[in-house]
């Protein structure tokens, strides 16, 4: 029998040091914290993880810890299984920060799934109607939020103000906003989370001729996500304010980044008047986006950035700020337990 519990220990610690196991927290141990990531060479989300982390472990180290990170690859059904892998992984799991929309939305499943809801801390970036939701009912502590809506109207503003002849700012900043459930139902964030979307996108359905227009391709990550259905509605409104029709196309998913080079190469083959990008990678677009300014086609490079300065301006949230809003949130509610 003493031979059986040295194996089962030993077993146990093997496990542990594999990563198949967290850790228990014992009296005395600080609050455990994963990560749910997006994608890899993803620069936007990137920094916001990046922003997240480093602020734990900088001024936070002595309170909480961040025991394991994982990608949920920007997709709902991946990182619902990556959440439950690590509800599982860590029963005594105090928080999670999901690092965007679909990411969320796998936490918020696992841990209600679960019955964790409200013990098991979820901060997110990004919104959809389940995340609102789960602001409203405590399921869901609290979401970082970006101005979509302003991204894609400012990105195509750029443009069509480099047609004209003007010479766009270099990099323009977009907001941030910590939504909670005490400040959900104000006006300002009213209006930032419901946007009129359908009237614009209605608009944009109906296509965009070319006669006496500047056309401006927009190349976001993928369609799916209410974030980047936000991006179109703004980039239409602007297409509609400064006189330039509007051509958007996206790849399928966020990470085919060969999708996205064909979409690139397509437009500049086609010699639209210029582009507005959301690279899915920082280095696979690089060679295209030069292509594009060899060519003469201005470009303006939107949410996420490139490992390149051959572009016209640079439209995003500040998302290491967005990652250590992120990170305070979260030290701030579990230091309250």
């Amino acid at each position: 029998m003493k031979r059986l519990s040295i194996s089962i220990a030993l077993a146990a610690s093997i496990l542990l040091m594999m990563g198949c196991l967290g850790k228990k927290k014992g009296e005395g141990d600080g609050f455990q914290l994963v990560v749910i990531k997006v994608i890899p060479g993803s620069a936007s989300t990137t920094a916001r993880e990046n922003g997240f982390q480093d602020t734990i472990k900088k001024k936070y180290a002595q309170q909480m810890d961040i025991v394991d990170s994982r990608y949920g690859m920007s997709d709902r059904a991946k990182s619902l299984a990556v959440a439950e892998n690590l509800l599982t992984a860590y029963p005594e799991l105090d928080g999670i920060f999901a690092a965007n929309e679909p990411g969320a939305v796998g936490a918020l499943e696992a841990v209600k799934a679960r019955r964790l809801a409200g013990k098991v801390k979820i901060v997110g970036f990004d919104s959809s109607p389940s995340l609102i939701e789960g602001v409203r009912d405590g399921t869901i502590d609290s979401l970082v939020v970006q101005d979509p809506f302003s991204i894609g109207y400012q990105a195509v503003k750029t443009i069509a103000d480099k047609l004209n002849g003007k010479s766009p700012p270099k990099r323009i900043p977009t907001k941030a906003t910590l939504i909670t459930h005490d400040n959900i139902d104000d006006a300002d964030i009213r209006r930032l989370l419901n946007p009129d979307i359908k009237k614009y996108l209605k608009k944009g359905a109906e296509g965009v001729s070319r006669e006496g227009k500047k056309v401006v391709a927009v190349i976001p990550k993928s369609q799916a996500h209410i974030f980047w259905q936000t991006v179109h509605a703004g980039a239409i409104a602007a297409g509609q304010d400064f006189g330039v029709g509007i051509r958007w196309k996206a790849p399928t998913t966020e990470t085919d980044y060969a999708e996205q080079v064909r979409i690139v190469e397509d437009f500049i083959t086609q010699g639209v008047d210029g582009i507005v990008l959301a690279p899915t990678d920082k280095k696979a677009l690089v060679p295209y986006i030069e292509r594009a300014a060899k060519e003469g086609i201005p470009l303006t490079i939107f949410d996420s950035g490139a490992d390149t300065e051959q572009y016209v301006s640079f439209v995003a949230t500040n998302n290491y700020q967005g990652g250590v809003m992120a990170a305070e949130r979260m030290a701030e509610i579990l230091e309250r337990k």
